[in-house]
């Protein structure tokens, strides 16, 4: 209860903010991120397109974007949100989060949300998940692809451990502790 309230403390200060400048892309971010990890995808997806019709460049509006896209529209989305990503990491090419959900979305899920991904797009989605590590260790979304992979390859070990890391890593993110 407390947290709801704020959360909706913060969604109006972000309201309030956006009707003083309704050029502030920050505040438009913030706002989509915390409609994004409220569930709200659809507040979020116009939050983060906001934030790129004032600021096309933006990289962390179109990781949001590409996040929300997939987390809302699954495998149906996931060549949207891959091209907001190819976009991001041609801006910056070094962002952890967009390596780690480049890596993520990279992998092709089939039937009960198990990885059936090609050898090579396992082998590019690793080396995402890799080059996100060494930006930022914390970079949960990562953890959470190496298991996939580890999983398709059929080393249950490995996965377990990487996907126990993964929740280690993202316990405060909605996604893997959901409000």
């Amino acid at each position: 209860e407390a947290i709801n309230r704020r959360r909706e403390r913060a969604r109006d200060d972000f309201d309030d903010a956006i009707q003083r400048d309704p050029t502030f892309v920050d505040a438009y971010l913030a706002r989509g991120r915390l409609a994004a990890d409220t569930y709200r995808y659809a507040d979020a997806l116009r939050d983060a397109a906001q934030a790129l019709r004032l600021d096309p460049q933006r990289v962390d509006a179109l990781v949001l974007q590409a996040e929300v896209r997939y987390l809302s529209g699954g495998e149906r989305a996931r060549s949207g949100a891959l091209r907001d990503l190819e976009r991001a990491l041609a801006l910056a090419p070094t962002h952890a989060h967009a390596l780690a959900l480049r890596a993520f979305v990279g992998l092709e899920r089939g039937l009960g949300g198990r990885c059936v991904s090609s050898p090579a797009d396992m082998d590019a989605s690793d080396r995402f998940a890799n080059q996100a590590l060494r930006r930022n260790p914390d970079e949960w979304m990562a953890y959470l692809a190496k298991s996939e992979i580890a999983a398709a390859r059929g080393d249950r070990n490995l996965a377990l451990r990487l996907a126990s890391t993964a929740v280690e890593r993202g316990s405060g993110s909605p996604i893997v502790a959901p409000p």
